[in-house]
């Protein structure tokens, strides 16, 4: 697991092997690798990696997608999905930046 993109030490990861049902609310940056059903909820940057799966909606500042998402996205900053990431859902954010690739079943709305 590459943690160099964290901005301090304080950071949350959730296993490859892990599996969270129901909500959880994070207080720093986070990476998760494995499976949450539930809603999530954080202030800061959160990172939904390759090898996870996430049903449920996020409350986030950024959020960089690379695996799947089931749910609704509020981000008061950007939301990044990139070439892997599969994402189905309604996403409100700033900005939303899509790599080649990435595959959604979205409505989106950026702020004007």
């Amino acid at each position: 697991m590459d943690v160099t993109g964290f901005k301090s030490h304080h950071f949350t990861i959730i296993g490859q092997n892990t599996v969270i049902k129901g909500d959880i609310s994070l207080q720093d940056e986070s990476q998760v690798w494995g499976r949450v059903e539930g809603n999530i909820q954080t202030l800061e940057k959160i990172f939904i990696e390759r090898t996870a799966m996430v049903k449920g909606n996020l409350k986030c500042r950024d959020i960089v997608i690379s695996g799947e998402l089931h749910g609704d996205i509020d981000s008061s900053g950007i939301v990044t999905m990139r070439s892997s990431a599969r994402y189905f859902g309604k996403i409100t954010a700033e900005d939303i930046i899509i790599h080649p690739g990435a595959y959604l079943e979205a409505d989106m709305q950026t702020a004007q």
